[in-house]
């Protein structure tokens, strides 16, 4: 419904390309803002200058490209003009792999670095409704613009395996209450596909080994399941993610036969398992076609289940060019989150977040050596980093390979788990809980079967995580960035004593934590202004003033929030628009049209019979594509989406409006694309209804056309044959 004939036509075209010339790949930079001429690309391949040419314009004043031929590492530079001004040229990047690419430097003598590539114009938002029986005016729509993304993010890391003794979706469907109430909204759900049998590990195999990326794995459940537990998450205001292995598959995949190709070889072995996996094969990202696919099998969750987010396992072992292919179709679709398991700064051209890596580290390294003056330097240098200023870190104190391979948290971590629990909390942008922790549960295997014993709960543990996830969660001083706020040292007078704020607008969060295990009094050399809550402890406000005595245990944390402050608000829609819809070229129903919208973003739609002052319907939330066509049984009742109409024209309705192929089509073989099966158009014929209904053939000549496909209406561009 949503033009899947035109992207089968153009999956089509691109595998063309491909095959045609698989050895190109375009360069797109972004001049910067001193240089005043046509950049040039300097390209070596082995050594060797290959291309030293003037780039393309674009329809971007800012942005130029160029196609280089070549399946070789190669070495780019660009240049304000032309190589004889060579103080005007930019640093060299070296780039691993041919992928499309966008770049751009600050200036002359800066580095390359990869960016953000333009966005391309996308066709607006469509909506058909059909007019409930008993409504007798021009339907009105009323658009509003979603939020898709949350500001304070609290992460939930699932083994759905392990997550209750039943290890399915529907389980976890049916705890969804309980995590919201927790104050997590948003759940990554470790991968969820069909594993591989050949080479497992463990009794259940290791959810990384996929065997068919658009397969849930049956001992989870049905695709319907799925479905069902992203339906139910968004009506709680979580978001889902998935997390996803696109460096190797399992060694039964399809493609090990299909298309061994796909795969990289070592030492004149193909395929090989990378790393000591011995589960799995390395695929091959110089191979184009490979990357196309599983670009595919990226955009299906987003686009058959409406995923939020992916979590992308090994993302440093895959070239970041692929990562930008991917980010950019993916967006074509909808806007969703990117979360590498890297800590590079270098790839959050292509993510919106990694892991901190390097920070956990310093607190293992400080757990089992205590200096809390290098811990301060260290979450200083953690805030201060300028490569994630408008990006994330995810900060965790354990994840699933956390508590396989190094044991649980307390054990790592011992008496400072729960004052550097608060920490990982309010010091920077995103913590994360992994399954079971929030009661104290360790899950130590994700291939074997350890159901979390929920009735099992470290009461302590359990009621300090609920505070701390509805203060991230909730705080503004805790947002995330891009625009996150500010990090102050408040100067405890005890060496033992950690004590900061986090700061955004009117709003604040003092931390003091106790760092030894002698319990303390100090004081504080910079004093919070205003009045604080207790947010651990129900006790009354307190103002902080200079001289003043403040305690703490052993071990001990205490954490403040301002009153009076701003919030996180719960729901952000935004008016867009309240028109009348126009009648369309069927009986009975009505469209409208809107450019106000970027596609993948999500919206809220409201019908009303001739007005805001009739009878409306309930909402509808979509993510905007291209069309969708909707009705509802009348007033007050819920807004359905339903196949969009291909007969009942109206008497003045274009003659050649609607096309159907031909019925003795041929498929091309291997062509999919989504659920849709690729045919070829014999003899460059349709079938075109008249006013009449009536059918006659004519040749498909260049232009747009409507085409329907079984219930579904699809455009479709015909470029000449």
């Amino acid at each position: 419904m949503k033009n899947l004939l035109r992207i089968a036509l153009a999956s089509l075209l691109w595998l063309s390309a491909a095959w045609a010339s698989a050895n190109s790949f375009t360069v797109r930079f972004k001049r910067p803002a001193s240089w005043t001429s046509t950049p040039h690309i300097h390209a070596w391949y082995n050594n060797t200058v290959a291309d030293n040419q003037a780039m393309r314009t674009t329809s971007d004043a800012d942005w130029f490209e160029y196609t280089l031929d070549t399946d070789s590492p190669v070495h780019l530079n660009f240049n304000n003009g032309g190589w004889g001004n060579g103080n005007n040229q930019s640093a060299t990047l070296y780039s691993q792999l041919p992928y499309d690419m966008c770049l751009t430097c600050a200036g002359s003598g800066a580095e390359i670095r990869h960016t953000t590539c333009p966005e391309d114009e996308e066709s607006p938002l469509t909506v058909l409704f059909k007019r409930p029986e008993g409504w007798d005016a021009t339907p009105h729509l009323h658009l509003y613009r979603q939020a898709n993304s949350h500001s304070n993010r609290v992460i939930y890391e699932i083994t759905v395996l392990n997550y209750s003794a039943a290890g399915t979706f529907n389980a976890l469907t049916a705890d969804l209450d309980r995590i919201q109430a927790l104050g997590v909204n948003t759940l990554w759900l470790m991968p969820i596909f069909q594993l591989g049998e050949l080479g497992k590990v463990g009794a259940y195999g290791s959810p990384y080994a996929i065997r068919n990326y658009r397969a849930v794995n049956p001992a989870y459940g049905t695709l319907e399941d799925f479905k069902a537990l992203v339906n139910a998450a968004h009506s709680r205001g979580m978001e889902v993610w998935l997390d996803i292995a696109c460096n190797h598959t399992s060694k039964d995949h399809a493609w090990v036969n299909g298309h061994p190709d796909y795969y990289a070889s070592e030492n004149g072995q193909r395929p090989y398992s990378p790393n000591g996996w011995n589960d799995v094969y390395q695929l091959d990202f110089q191979n184009q076609a490979m990357c196309h696919e599983m670009i595919e099998n990226l955009k299906y969750w987003v686009r058959e289940c409406n995923i939020d987010g992916y979590r992308c396992d090994y993302a440093s072992g895959i070239p970041i060019g692929f990562w930008m292919d991917a980010a950019r179709e993916v967006s074509k679709i909808k806007t969703v989150y990117w979360l590498a398991e890297n800590d590079d700064a270098a790839y959050t051209a292509a993510f919106d977040g990694d892991y901190a890596w390097a920070f956990y580290s310093r607190l293992i390294e400080f757990a089992a050596n205590p200096d809390v003056a290098q811990l301060i330097s260290q979450c200083q240098n953690l805030y201060n980093d300028t490569g994630y200023r408008q990006k994330n870190k995810l900060i965790h104190l354990t994840n699933h390979d956390r508590s396989a391979y190094e044991g649980s948290v307390e054990s790592r971590f011992g008496n400072y788990y729960k004052p550097l629990l608060v920490l990982s909390f309010t010091i920077f942008d995103t913590p994360m809980l992994y399954n079971g922790q929030e009661i104290g549960w360790t899950v130590s295997s994700f291939t074997d079967k350890q159901a979390i014993q929920w009735n099992n709960a470290n009461a302590g543990i359990a009621r300090l995580t609920s505070r701390l996830c509805a203060l991230k969660s909730s705080a503004w001083a805790l947002k995330d960035a891009p625009g996150r706020g500010t990090l102050s040292n408040l100067n405890a007078s005890s060496a033992s004593v950690y004590a900061y704020q986090r700061s955004l607008d009117d709003d604040a969060v003092v931390v003091l934590l106790n760092l030894s295990g002698n319990a303390v009094s100090f004081s504080l050399g910079t004093q919070p202004e205003g009045t604080f809550e207790d947010v651990l402890d129900d006790a009354t406000g307190i103002r902080f003033s200079a001289g003043q005595t403040l305690q703490l245990p052993a071990y001990g944390y205490a954490v403040y929030h301002k009153k009076g402050g701003a919030s996180v608000q719960s729901s952000d829609l935004t008016f867009v628009n309240d028109a009348a819809m126009q009648p369309s070229a069927y009986e009975g129903w009505y469209s409208y049209t809107t450019d106000q919208l970027a596609a993948g973003s999500a919206c809220t739609l409201i019908f009303n019979n001739g007005g805001w002052s009739g009878g409306q319907t309930a909402d509808y939330g979509l993510t905007v594509s291209d069309s969708y066509c909707f009705t509802s049984t009348g007033s007050g009742a819920a807004v359905t989406e339903i196949p969009c109409p291909t007969t009942g024209l109206s008497a003045d309705a274009e003659p050649t409006q609607v096309f159907r192929i031909y019925s003795n089509q041929q498929r091309i073989a291997g062509s999919f694309c989504g659920r849709v099966q690729v045919y070829t158009l014999t003899g460059e014929t349709v079938q075109v209804i008249d006013a009449a209904g009536a059918f006659h053939t004519q040749v498909l000549s260049p232009g747009i056309y409507l085409v329907a496909l079984g219930s579904h209406i699809c455009k479709i561009a015909v470029a000449g044959h």
